[in-house]
């Protein structure tokens, strides 16, 4: 039989030590000095949860910052535009105005309410003409919805409330 130490000096492992990489012998652990390492592993991979959970957290939180940033610079232009809109429009209002008003013999007063009174009007037209759109096309969906219902109750009951109410009427 050969020792342990003659099998270390073949190359070979000495009864329950476990073989290296490179072939050579490393010494078993103790329980305890295992029970030291499996603490130590146990506490790295509990930091290293910790940093992964940490950046992802962060990369949400950089990418609610992202989105309210660009919600920011939105409102923003949307409101740039809207002025830039708004003092348009006033500035050709004021040259209409100021031009009716030149061709009235410097009427300047008359011009502006010429003016005023014709956006007044052409509003009024606008929003009377849009209303009336909207209340026509609700009620072609209603009643289109009602002739659907019409047209499933002559398949489905071979006749339909109105027909019912036709005969109840007689």
């Amino acid at each position: 039989m050969v020792s342990a130490n003659e099998n270390a000096a073949s190359g070979g492992a000495p009864e329950g030590c476990p073989e290296g990489a490179n072939g050579r012998t490393q010494p078993r652990p103790s329980f305890r000095e295992a029970l030291q390492r499996l603490v130590l592993l146990g506490r790295q991979l509990a930091d290293f949860s910790k940093y992964m959970l940490a950046a992802k957290a962060d990369s949400y939180r950089a990418t609610v910052r992202r989105i309210a940033v660009f919600a920011v610079a939105g409102i923003v232009g949307a409101l740039a535009l809207a002025t830039t809109l708004v003092v348009a429009i006033v500035l050709l209002l004021v040259g209409a105005a100021q031009g009716v008003g030149s061709a009235l013999h410097g009427q300047w007063w008359l011009g502006d309410v010429i003016i005023g009174g014709f956006l007044v009007l052409a509003f009024g037209v606008g929003l009377l003409v849009g209303v009336m759109l909207i209340l026509g096309w609700w009620r072609r969906k209603t009643v289109a919805k009602y002739d659907n219902r019409q047209q499933r109750q002559r398949r489905q009951f071979g006749r339909d409330v109105g027909q019912v109410a036709r005969q109840q009427t007689k």
